[in-house]
C-alpha cells in the first residue's frame, strides 16, 4: 500500500501544477478555468481517533493492551461535468509498547486486538453523477449496504475495509434505491502485511430497497462472492436474501419497532467446501418516553450439507456490530450459531447508552456456547469531539468446544475532527 501511495502522491502534484495559478491566465478558456475551480474548491477532512483496547482473554498468561491513533487525511473535489475524484490516506500508529497481536506484529504470547501499524490510501475513486437519479464510481472506496450485515467498512477497527470496485446507484423509481458492485479487490481490516489482509475478487453484490410509506423499508439483496486468496475460498458463497423493517409511532411516547430477515446461502467459485446454509433475524422492540428496549434473534444456519465447511458466513461484514463485541464469533462454528439478544438503550445527561445481554446456542444440537454482557456510551462533548467507553465480558459455557474462552475487553475511545 506504501506503493500506492508512491504511485498516486506524484500524480496529485502533477493534477496540482497544471491547476496552480497559471492555468487560467491569459489564453486559458473558459473550460479550463471550471476545471480549476473544481479541482481546488472541493472539501478538505483531517479525522483523528485515539483509541485504548484491553483484553483480557483466558488461556493468556499476559493480557493485552493497545493504545492506537488513526488518523484520516482526506480530500474531494467540487463537481466538473459531473465528475469528482475522491482521495482518503489513512494512519494507524500505535503509541507506547504493542502489547498485543495486531496480527503482523509477531506478538503471539497476547491476544488479538487487530489494529496493525502502516499507512494505506484507504480511498480513492472517480464519481460521476450522470442526473439526479444515476451516479456511479470507480476505483478504491468504502461500501456500506443496509446496516452492515453483509458488507461494510468494517469501521470499529483503525484499519477501515475497503473495496476495489465499480459501483453504481438508481433512484428514479418511486421510493426505490438500486445499488450494483462489481468488486475486484477487497481491502480487510488486517492490512497489507498480513497474508490475508488483500485479496483480488471478481464478487457482486446487487442491493435494492423500497420504501413502503407507513409501513417501512422493504429490501432485497444478492451477494455473490469470489475471492482469490486460497485462504479465503471457503467464504465464496452465492447470498439471496430478503428483510424488512420499520417503525410505528403508537402515540408521542410510544412506538413500535420490528424487523425480519431471512437469507439462503451455498457454495460458489472454486469453495472447496460444499454449503447449504439460512440465515434469519427476528426483532420485536418498544420505544418508550426516549428509552428503547428490543428482544432480537439471530441465526446464522450450520450448514447442512456437512464436510469442512462452517455455517453460514458473512466474512465482507461489519462483524464487530453483531453477535457481542467480545468479537467470539467472528466466523460462524460449524454447528451454526443462534444469538439471542435484549438490548436496552436511551440517553441519560446527554450520554447515549445501551446495554445488550446475549445467549448465544448452537444451531444444531443442544450446545450452549456461552453468554455476553455488552455495555456502551457515547458522549459529543462538542460538534467535532466525541468520547466514549465499551465494556464486553464473555463467559463461556462448560460444555462448549475448545476456542471459546472467558473473555473481557474495555475499550475508550476519542473522536476529533480538525476540518
Amino acid at each position: 500500500m506504501r506503493n500506492a501511495i508512491s504511485r498516486t502522491l506524484p500524480l496529485l502534484l502533477g493534477i496540482a501544477t497544471i491547476a496552480g495559478p497559471g492555468f487560467a491566465q491569459d489564453g486559458a478558456t473558459e473550460e479550463q478555468s471550471e476545471f480549476k475551480e473544481a479541482l481546488t474548491g472541493g472539501r478538505t477532512w483531517i479525522n483523528l481517533r485515539l483509541r485504548a483496547e484491553s483484553v483480557d482473554q483466558d488461556p493468556f498468561m499476559d493480557d493485552a493492551l493497545a493504545t492506537t491513533l488513526r488518523t484520516v487525511f482526506g480530500y474531494e473535489t467540487a463537481s466538473f461535468h459531473g465528475f469528482r475524484a475522491f482521495l482518503e490516506i489513512e494512519d494507524v500508529a500505535p503509541i507506547g509498547t504493542e502489547n498485543y497481536n495486531s496480527t503482523t506484529n509477531g506478538n503471539v504470547g497476547r491476544p488479538v486486538i487487530a489494529d496493525p501499524d502502516g499507512t494505506e490510501v484507504n480511498q480513492v475513486y472517480l464519481s460521476y453523477e450522470a442526473n439526479e437519479d444515476l451516479s456511479a464510481s470507480l476505483g478504491r472506496r468504502e461500501i456500506i449496504f443496509g446496516n452492515h450485515r453483509f458488507v461494510g467498512n468494517v469501521g470499529w477497527r483503525q484499519n477501515h475495509q475497503s473495496f476495489d470496485a465499480a459501483l453504481a446507484s438508481y433512484t428514479g423509481l418511486p421510493n426505490t434505491t438500486i445499488t450494483y458492485a462489481f468488486v475486484h479487490g477487497v481491502n480487510r481490516p488486517f492490512g497489507a502485511d498480513n497474508p490475508l489482509g488483500q485479496t483480488r475478487s471478481r464478487s457482486q453484490a446487487l442491493d435494492i430497497r423500497h420504501q413502503m410509506e407507513g409501513f417501512g423499508e422493504l429490501a432485497a439483496y444478492a451477494i455473490l462472492l469470489d475471492l482469490d486468496k486460497t485462504g479465503l475460498k471457503g467464504a465464496n458463497t452465492d447470498t439471496y436474501g430478503v428483510r424488512f423493517s420499520g417503525k410505528q409511532t403508537l402515540n408521542d411516547d410510544l412506538d413500535v419497532l420490528y424487523a425480519a430477515e431471512y437469507a439462503d446461502q451455498s457454495d460458489s467459485d472454486g469453495n472447496p467446501n460444499r454449503v447449504d446454509a439460512t440465515y434469519y433475524l427476528g426483532e420485536l422492540g418498544v420505544g418508550f418516553m426516549g428509552a428503547t428496549l428490543t428482544l432480537s434473534q439471530e441465526q446464522l444456519g450450520e450448514n447442512s450439507k456437512g464436510g469442512a465447511g462452517a455455517g453460514f458466513s458473512t466474512p465482507l461484514a461489519t462483524l464487530h456490530k453483531f453477535n457481542g463485541f467480545a468479537d467470539k464469533f467472528l466466523g460462524t462454528p460449524t454447528a451454526g450459531l443462534i444469538d439471542s439478544y435484549v438490548t436496552l438503550s436511551g440517553k441519560i445527561a446527554g450520554v447515549q447508552c445501551a446495554a445488550i445481554y446475549h445467549q448465544f446456542d448452537a444451531d444444531t444440537g443442544s450446545m450452549d456456547y456461552g453468554d455476553e454482557i455488552d455495555l456502551v456510551a457515547t458522549y459529543p462533548i462538542t460538534k467535532s469531539l466525541t468520547i466514549g467507553v465499551k465494556y464486553a465480558t464473555f463467559s463461556r459455557n462448560s460444555s462448549a468446544p475448545v476456542g471459546f474462552q472467558d473473555t473481557d475487553k474495555t475499550m475508550g475511545w476519542l473522536s476529533y475532527s480538525v476540518l
